[in-house]
């Protein structure tokens, strides 16, 4: 997964897109050091025209379940799973829903995150957040995100991409109506304006429409998606197909991480979704249409994608990977049979061929 563009051809996308040059590395450069001090962006040296995974180097030491979004101020932000991501700093504790930020989708800083032990909801009762992803709609930001504790999804809003966030409470009732409850869920809004709710992990994936003001589901829910560990779901519309993105295989064993990314397509927003061989993915069995997934370079697990499209028009694949090398957090000193998956976020271009996506 580590990729390397020609200088030229990148100066000319960044040209075209009015983005600024991206970091270098080649697929023979060293792996760098493990569990690396977070440092400034600015502090980083590359030439440019290049970029390289993790683009979160040097920055975080993990990002798990990025999904990004482009700024009214023009700023590109990530937001990711509640960790630790200053552990190498030596602070112990984790950021709830960390955020960066960066001009040219290659170069990040640390922008905040979206809550703290002080400001987090009550009625999370102190729940660990996951699995973020953020809209745009309306004049303000939304940003959805998993509360395992509580077996839901919450919502919050904001004037900018940092905040200051508004609590909007759980998105799903009790139960969601999906039989694997109720985290990994992403928004999708249509051409006709309606908007659509995916949610479900281990192993079902499930679609609701929502209501006007993106808060709640209302209506029917509909199962979309089963199998192994299915998770992660991420739904765009290209032409006239609907694309259902979804990780499979188990996130977070460390070395033992089966996780890739697969997809399905379908013509309505609730389906039925099928893979490039036809196959429903609601049939109990191994799908195929796999867009990205472990191929023997210092990458395990890669997954839990979102997608952005940059200023060119050219589609991006954010995901996050665990380091072959190095592939565990420290343990929580208060905690220690508490060990976490180290889950930087990487970012490769994604093509559409034969009406599939692929990443090379």
């Amino acid at each position: 997964m580590r990729r390397t563009w020609t200088r030229t051809a990148l100066l000319l996308c960044a040209l075209l897109a009015g983005l600024l040059p991206l970091s270098s590395a080649t697929a023979a450069d060293p792996a760098p050091a493990s569990n690396p001090a977070p440092a400034p962006a600015a502090e980083r040296k590359s030439a440019p025209g290049t970029y390289a995974n993790p683009v979160t180097d040097g920055v975080v030491d993990t990002f798990p379940d990025p999904v990004t979004i482009r700024g009214k101020d023009g700023y590109w932000y990530a937001y990711g799973t509640q960790n630790p991501v200053f552990q190498t700093g030596g602070e112990q504790g984790e950021r709830m829903l960390p955020i960066l930020r960066s001009r040219d989708l290659a170069t990040w800083e640390y922008a905040g995150e979206v809550f703290t032990p002080e400001t987090q909801p009550e009625w999370h009762r102190g729940s660990r957040l996951w699995a973020p992803d953020i809209r745009y709609n309306d004049g303000r930001y939304t940003l959805y995100y998993s509360v395992p504790g509580r077996d839901t999804v919450g919502a919050a809003t904001a004037p900018t991409p940092t905040g200051p966030w508004t609590d909007t409470g759980p998105v799903l009732p009790a139960p969601s109506g999906c039989p694997t409850g109720g985290i990994d869920q992403a928004q999708f809004t249509d051409r006709d304006g309606k908007t659509y709710f995916y949610w479900g992990s281990y192993d079902i994936l499930c679609v609701a429409e929502m209501n006007a003001e993106r808060t709640r589901i209302t209506g029917e829910v509909t199962q979309v998606a089963q199998g192994r560990r299915m998770e992660g779901a991420f739904v765009v519309r290209r032409d006239d197909h609907y694309y259902l993105f979804y990780s499979d295989a188990g996130c977070c064993d460390g070395a033992y991480s089966g996780y890739q990314v697969k997809a399905g397509r379908s013509t309505s927003p609730t389906g039925p979704f099928r893979d490039d061989e036809g196959v429903d993915l609601m049939a109990p069995t191994s799908k195929g249409a796999i867009v990205l997934g472990a191929n023997g370079n210092r990458w395990i697990g890669p997954g839990h994608n979102g997608l952005t499209t940059d200023l060119a028009g050219q589609d991006w694949l954010v995901y996050h990977g665990i380091p072959a090398d190095n592939p565990d957090l420290d343990r929580f000193p208060d905690l220690p049979d508490r060990q976490l998956t180290r889950r930087p976020m990487l970012m490769d271009r994604l093509d559409w061929i034969g009406g599939w996506p692929v990443v090379r």
